[in-house]
């Protein structure tokens, strides 16, 4: 991967951790990759990347859980809640 491409897959995951969501094109994705085609360790890679900002660079003991949601156009990242942070559909604040 090239050092520019880690640079912006760093500043996604980053957004996640500090904002809980981050939607990636996919064509970025490939060229982070440099591939035609995404595999498991492409995911794995993100996965490591992501235990890394959580544990090293924020200090967590442990990462959120990270889901994908996958669309068309791109790959949206987000992380589970943290301690202090509730998840709830908004129709409860209605």
């Amino acid at each position: 991967m090239e050092r520019h491409h880690e640079v912006a897959m760093q500043q996604a995951l980053d957004k996640v951790y500090l904002e809980g969501a981050a939607c990636i094109r996919w064509d970025y994705l490939y060229l982070w990759f440099n591939a035609a085609r995404l595999n498991k360790g492409s995911y794995r890679e993100l996965h490591k990347r992501w235990e890394e900002v959580c544990t090293i660079t924020h200090g967590l003991a442990a990462a959120p859980e990270l889901s994908v949601l996958n669309g068309t156009y791109t790959l949206t990242l987000m992380r589970g809640a943290f301690p202090n942070e509730t998840i709830e559909p908004l129709a409860n604040w209605i």
